[in-house]
């Protein structure tokens, strides 16, 4: 699971998508240390 971290930015950072790879980096590092639990709240919250 630890090369998602790398690898879903540089796939969603290439040219003519408009997201930085820092950004899209420090999205997916929050995502992957969110607990579930707090996912599936957030969801049916919304």
């Amino acid at each position: 699971m630890a090369y998602i971290v790398v690898v879903n930015p540089s796939i969603l950072s290439t040219p003519g998508t408009g997201m930085a790879f820092s950004g899209v980096l420090t999205a997916t590092v929050l995502v992957c240390f969110t607990p579930i639990k707090e996912l599936r709240l957030a969801r049916e919250a919304s």
